[in-house]
């Protein structure tokens, strides 16, 4: 697999929270244990929530969305106002600078930031059956990817499956676009130098795609996905592992291949 992101480190949710703009950059929150309790209670502050309120995944996720881009905004996290543009993501009108992106699964809360620049991010779980995978690749994806898939055992495929479907959701989410976007209109392949590559109506796109294998109960594939400006550094793409806390003997590392 590409080890397209140009550094990979751990740290604390304090760090985060008390962050700025140093570099574009990827967070990600493994969901492999319950989520720290004082995490859970500014995550339901950050959304105006009570404080014995239950809280959904994506209530969770807007919560941590919010505590992570308070510091770059300067700007208290409950007041900061979310738009959404005519296909649904989400942007701050009164901070056009910050581009940001999330998605969650049963796994893991991945987080994007950028400035200026357009950015998508993507985490899928691997799981489920290759047969029924195929009939969706058949299906919707590019006839360049179809062939692809089609050369894997099953055992290859339910991976690669992952890690495709993973960065073809951070492109079309980049453009702002989501599943409005017909996933047979452009392929996310590696070239022949085994870079990714988005080809989009038969032309390469000037954009970062970067992918990272997180090893669990199930494996996740993340995508990151940068449409940068000319002030951009692409390179200086940076994903963030927020550290687990517990104790040795209670803990789940992450491990990234």
């Amino acid at each position: 697999m590409q080890k397209a992101v140009s550094s990979i480190s751990s740290c604390r949710w304090d760090d985060l929270t008390a962050r700025t703009w140093p570099y574009p950059h990827c967070v990600v929150v493994s969901r492999a244990r319950e989520p720290d309790p004082t995490i859970v209670m500014q995550a339901r502050q950050a959304c105006g929530l009570a404080t014995d309120a239950p809280l959904t995944s994506r209530q969770l996720a807007e919560g941590m969305l919010r505590l992570l881009l308070a510091p770059l905004c300067q700007q208290d996290a409950s007041a900061l106002c979310f738009a959404r543009n005519p296909y649904g993501k989400p942007f701050l009108p009164q901070h056009p600078a910050i581009q940001f992106n999330l998605s969650h699964t049963r796994s893991a809360f991945a987080f994007a930031f950028a400035r200026y620049s357009q950015v998508g991010v993507d985490v899928e779980s691997c799981q489920g059956q290759a047969d029924r995978k195929r009939a969706v690749a058949k299906r919707f994806f590019h006839p360049d990817e179809i062939r692809w898939l089609e050369s894997l055992d099953d055992v290859q495929f339910l991976s690669a499956f992952t890690r495709l479907w993973s960065r073809k959701e951070a492109y079309i989410k980049a453009l702002g676009m989501g599943l409005h976007k017909p996933l047979e209109s452009f392929s996310c392949l590696a070239d022949h130098q085994g870079a990714l590559q988005v080809r989009d109506s038969g032309c390469v796109i000037a954009c970062k795609l970067s992918e990272e294998w997180i090893e669990g109960e199930p494996a996740v594939a993340l995508s990151c996905c940068l449409l940068p400006d000319a002030s951009t550094d692409a390179d200086a793409w940076r994903l963030l592992l927020l550290q687990d806390e517990t104790p040795q003997n209670n803990r789940t590392d992450y491990k990234v291949s």
